[in-house]
């Protein structure tokens, strides 16, 4: 696809950390922040096995329309599927963002 064709709406969600007052542990939360309108292509699939527990998923490159605040800390999201993001560099008008995603595991 062409620079332009942005048909992907996303919600970036905000990573921010809190200590734990049980324990002292950080803990992840992702706030919902601004709506962003992307693309989203999905060069390959992926399986890895992880607690001894097959996950599946794929890697994502997901372009974002023009230069909005996104870091590699944040996730995107469709409502349905949640995008991590692994790493944002420029590209011509727009952001480019590395990530993956895993489906749902059926136990």
């Amino acid at each position: 696809m062409g620079a332009g064709n942005y048909p992907d709406r996303l919600r970036r969600l905000v990573r921010s950390t809190d200590k734990n007052a049980q324990n002292g542990q950080d803990e992840e939360t992702f706030t919902p922040g601004a709506y962003y309108w992307c693309r989203v292509e999905t060069p390959n699939g992926r399986r890895q096995k992880d607690y001894g527990a097959t996950q599946t998923g794929a890697d994502v490159t997901i372009f974002v329309r023009n230069f909005p605040t996104l870091t590699a800390l944040d996730r995107l999201t469709d409502g349905a599927t949640v995008y991590v993001v692994e790493s944002v560099r420029p590209g011509v008008n727009e952001l480019i963002a590395e990530g993956n995603y895993f489906d749902e595991l059926d136990i």
